[in-house]
């Protein structure tokens, strides 16, 4: 009983609904679909079960002077499977822009950064996959490499990850090497897939 409700979906239809304030642009949603709809943004989120946890990491780009900002206003809305109730949440994104790059490093949450960066990665052999489907292998580890040169130059990211992230793109850039293209493929999506989680 216990193990099938935990495989039992609570939550369905689950979306993000964006709007975007003024000076800013969300520009990717990693790991999910970005639908621009006019001035609203939309990200579907798959059903959720019993003790299930989504991670949805937004890329924005903030522009304007320094002081508070408010980034978005977000809406998460649901069907309730168990009555098929409408809920929702909202929250209002905000941050501060400062000049200083030591003061923005020390405020910096690691381990948000670190999650993101996963992310990030899972969306860079994403497209390490696609190149090697239509340009061959050499193209996909310049995408690859290009991302690895990337990852040394961030001094903010833990040592944990890098090396996490690093090991996942070295045993990708290995399987383009060696694996039939099918193959290593597929097992670029898996490891996209493993790093977007």
């Amino acid at each position: 009983t216990e193990l099938g409700g935990m495989t039992q979906t609570v939550a369905a239809d689950l979306r993000l609904d964006i709007r975007e304030s003024a000076g800013t642009r969300v520009l990717d949603a990693y790991g999910y679909p970005l639908v621009r709809e006019g001035d609203s943004l939309t990200v579907p989120v798959a059903d959720l079960r019993a003790g299930e946890v989504r991670k949805v990491v937004l890329r924005v780009l903030v522009t304007g002077g320094e002081g508070a900002a408010q980034v978005a206003n977000l809406d998460l809305g649901w069907r309730r499977v168990a009555d098929g109730a409408h809920r929702d949440s909202q929250a209002i994104v905000t941050t501060t822009i400062v000049g200083d790059a030591a003061v923005a490093a020390r405020s910096t949450d690691r381990a948000t950064l670190d999650e993101a960066e996963a992310a990030h990665s899972a969306r860079v052999v994403e497209q390490a996959a696609r190149t090697y489907e239509t340009q061959g292998a050499a193209a996909a580890q310049q995408v690859l490499d290009a991302h690895m040169n990337e990852l040394d130059r961030n001094g903010l990211l833990g040592k944990d990850a890098r090396a996490k992230l690093k090991a996942a793109e070295g045993k990708i850039r290995g399987d383009f090497a060696a694996k039939p293209a099918a193959a290593a493929t597929k097992s670029a999506r898996a490891a996209a897939y493993e790093l977007a989680q």
